[in-house]
This record gives C-alpha cells, structure tokens and sequence, in this order.
C-alpha cells in the first residue's frame, strides 16, 4: 500500500449508484470506481453506524446476480480489509462548531465530524451540501467529477 494514500469519504450516493437507483451507467461507473479504488490502494472512511453503512446493509437484502457479486466485492475487497476501509466510532470525532452545524443536515453531519477528524476529501452528490463545504474551505468534491476524473487517472 502506498503511504501516501488519503483515504476518500464517499457519502450514500455510492450505494444508490450501485444499486442501479440512478441508471445502469451509474452502477458500471460506480463499480469501476470500486475496483480502481481496490487497485489504487486508497482507502474509504466512514463513522461507524452511518447512513453510510446502512445503505450498504440495505443493499445487501437484493437478491439479484449483479447486487450479490458488487456484495461480494465491496465485503471481500474493501470492508473486510483494514487497508481499505477505515470505522471511526463517532465519539471520537469532535462535535460541529456552531458556524456550520445548523448549515448541514442531521443526517450528513457524519461527513463533516469525519472530515474534521481524518482531514480528506468528501465526495458527495448533494449540491447544496458542495456548497456549504466549500464555503468553509472543505475538502469536497462532485461525485460527477470526482469518478471520471479519478477512473480515467487509474486506467491511464
């Protein structure tokens, strides 16, 4: 593993990608991004017990082929590989400072307790989340962006 590896935080669009909530495309691009991602040697972040984390477990109840092999992948690839997956336990992380916490949702206040504590990269869909990141000088990016982007780097 290469040591100057950053891990990324990847907030639940990941999951709706690879469920094919989003189009088939979606899925095929986001699953590329998993194997470059297992390739690469860089890392996901994640709180333990996030939305993050549920939408996986949610994801895991399909039944059909192509869910069942993304499963087996992301389980055996990148969840159960500590070079690859990293859990922080969300009381490790610092509580949001009154500056931004009315600004972002109960529900992706993860993101930004995560970021605070490992300083990398978000990668989310939210635009009004992109927003209030990038009014604080945030780490984020696009997820429209960021996978191209990052897959075209992987497969030069």
């Amino acid at each position: 593993m290469s040591s100057d590896s950053e891990p990324i935080i990847i907030d639940e669009w990941l999951w709706s990608d690879l469920s094919e909530e989003n189009g088939k495309q979606n899925r095929e691009e986001a699953f590329e991004f998993l194997e470059c991602l297992y390739k690469k040697c860089d890392k996901i972040a994640t709180i333990r017990g996030s939305k993050y984390e549920k939408k996986f477990f949610d994801l895991c109840k399909h039944t059909d082929n192509i869910s069942r092999a993304i499963i087996r992948f992301y389980k055996g690839y990148i969840l159960d590989n500590s070079e690859k997956y990293i859990t922080i336990n969300e009381e490790e992380c610092d509580q949001l400072s009154e500056d931004i916490s009315p600004k972002i949702n109960i529900d992706d206040q993860y993101l930004i307790k995560l970021y605070f504590k490992l300083q990398c990269t978000i990668v989310t869909t939210d635009k009004r989340l992109l927003g209030t990141l990038k009014e604080h000088n945030i780490k984020c990016e696009d997820r429209d962006i960021f996978l191209p982007e990052y897959i075209k780097k992987y497969n030069k």
